[in-house]
């Protein structure tokens, strides 16, 4: 079981261990007793990270009607027409590392973008970019993704809403503004508090326009406060204190949004610079089974004024499993990771970001190779996503250790617990499977498993190498000398929950005790994420990568 996703397989999963967990309550308390852990009851405090109730923001009111307008069914998209205000998607900017005119528009049933059919099926109906040179041509050593999610095919920036939020405008410029509708699967969405959430910021907005009874609109389906951006000039280091560690900045109830943990130069000129990013998300407020979050890692170039929307987040989720949030295991732009309006992470929950700015790309290039390789492998059916032994946390963090990163190893939760619950599961469940699944739940390296434990020690472990004087280290290996040498700072980021229907969620549990304590703590309450449609590759589309020679 991999507790950060609410998709069919784990719900039958994740309902088994509830049973087990309810009916050996007795075992599991003396297993934590012994294991020093404690009960994770509900707090009476807010939760931190997260902006105040629609109804306290300054200057509304709560029965505000101001909100955005749901069209009716999501745009038919088609590329390189005109727009009133918005430009093409890959128009300027970038994409992660890379300039985004590398770049051009496609779709999953592109026939000659070089990408091999089976990997592209997946992205069949929605937007993409692929390289104007496919990937690995020519030999170049930074060679982009093959495939990036964007999910529509225009961009408007420097964007405001009107003060109904019915249109958007740039300058003297302004469009008919409608959201794309929830997924079916999607069980909260926007709402009036979102839309304050956004006023008077500047935005960026991916979408598509289309014609409507009055002329075009904007129908909007990722939208991005621009003023998200790392302040280099006005920060002063502050390094963890002593029995200070990254978990207490997770749990600190507090609204600090970023701390400069290390800087070996002064921030003030690192715009411009190559960054990695571990992007971790917190639990859900309203699906137990995503308590213990979502890990993925970007790269990218940080901004002249510290912008980072345009970064790429490699996101490994199941393939075949649909999921509630309508999410692609695929590379895309931060923004849109986490503030697509159905798929995007910010909407269930808050997030946090720990960022390396490198004083050379060198490290970041190897990162987004790495991982590009694990995802391509997943589109093709070279591996399997498994909820136990290879679920998102391990396809993100094996791809690092594969690097020659030897982040520590924490060990298992315990093996006499999954010895214990396994034959307990075959009889409540009557499944050896899913028997099979829970030891190996208990008997994973956590670093693997969990999105919260991997995180933590990958980026102790990560500041550890930037002090260190890779010259007097001979043990080091050539990537963690690569670490050693470029590192100039790392900087700790809160990321808040956007206001929605949904409850608001908090920081993601740091044990498999912790998630299993909230779950006996209040058992009537138990919520899972709704089920959603299976995928399946097509017979015809298997071994299209090998013939592709990939």
């Amino acid at each position: 079981m991999d507790p950060h996703c609410g998709f069919r397989r784990a719900r039958r999963i994740r309902a088994g261990l509830h049973e087990i967990l309810l009916s050996t309550h007795a075992v599991l308390a003396v297993a934590c007793a012994a294991a020093g852990c404690a009960g994770a009851p509900e707090s009476p405090r807010t939760p931190y990270a997260v902006p105040p109730p629609a109804s306290e923001w300054p200057g509304r009111t709560a029965d505000d009607s101001s909100s955005f307008v749901i069209a009716a069914s999501a745009p038919h998209v088609s590329h390189g027409s005109a727009s009133v205000l918005a430009d093409d998607a890959l128009a300027d900017g970038r994409l992660g590392l890379f300039s985004a005119v590398r770049f051009e528009l496609a779709s999953g049933d592109c026939g000659e973008c070089g990408v091999p059919a089976a990997a592209l099926w997946w992205f069949r109906d929605e937007v993409i970019a692929v390289p104007k040179v496919p990937a690995g041509a020519g030999g170049s050593s930074e060679a982009p993704p093959a495939i990036v999610w964007l999910g529509a095919p225009q961009r408007i920036t420097g964007a405001r809403l009107s003060d109904d939020a019915r249109n958007v405008r740039v300058g003297d410029r302004s469009i008919p503004l409608t959201l794309t509708p929830p997924i079916a699967t999607n069980a909260a969405y926007v709402d009036a508090s979102t839309a304050r959430y956004f006023a008077g910021r500047s935005l960026a907005i991916r979408g598509t326009e289309v014609a409507g009874p009055s002329g075009p609109v904007f129908v909007a389906r990722t939208i991005f406060p621009e003023d998200e951006r790392i302040d280099l000039a006005a920060h002063r280091v502050a390094p963890l204190r002593p029995n200070e560690l990254l978990g207490t900045l997770l749990e600190a109830q507090t609204d600090e949004r970023y701390r400069l943990l290390y800087a070996r130069s002064d921030p003030a000129g690192w715009g411009g610079r190559a960054v990695v990013a571990f992007v971790l998300t917190g639990a859900q407020g309203d699906d137990d089974g995503s308590r213990g979050g979502h890990l993925a890692v970007g790269t990218g170039v940080l901004g002249e004024r510290g912008e980072w929307g345009d970064w790429l987040v490699t996101n490994f989720y199941p393939l075949f499993e649909g999921n509630a949030k309508g999410i692609i295991p695929a590379t895309l732009p931060i923004d849109n990771y986490l503030y697509d309006l159905n798929s995007g992470q910010l909407y269930y929950r808050p997030g946090y970001m720990l960022v390396a700015v490198l004083a050379r790309p060198r490290a970041a290039v190897a990162v987004q190779q790495a991982l590009d390789g694990t995802l391509h492998a997943l589109h093709c059916g070279d591996i399997e996503f498994d909820r136990a032994r290879r679920n998102s946390t391990a396809m993100t963090i094996d791809p690092l250790r594969e690097l020659g990163w030897r982040i520590p190893l924490v060990g298992p939760t315990s093996r006499l617990a999954g010895i214990a619950a396994a034959p307990v599961t075959a009889i409540v469940r009557r499944s050896f499977r899913t028997a099979g699944s829970v030891y190996a739940t208990f008997a994973t390296e956590r670093t693997r498993l969990l999105p919260r434990v991997a995180f933590e020690v990958a980026g102790h472990d990560l500041l550890q190498l930037a002090a260190l004087d890779a010259a007097d280290d001979p043990d080091l290996t050539p990537f963690e000398r690569m670490l050693a040498e470029d590192v100039e700072g790392v900087l700790f980021v809160r990321l808040a929950q956007v206001p929605s229907s949904r409850r608001f969620g908090t920081y993601p549990v740091p044990s498999l005790w912790a998630y299993g304590a909230a779950l006996l703590s209040d058992p009537g309450g138990y919520e899972a994420a709704p089920d959603a449609e299976d995928r399946e590759l097509p017979d015809a589309l298997r071994g299209t990568c090998a013939a592709a020679g990939s």
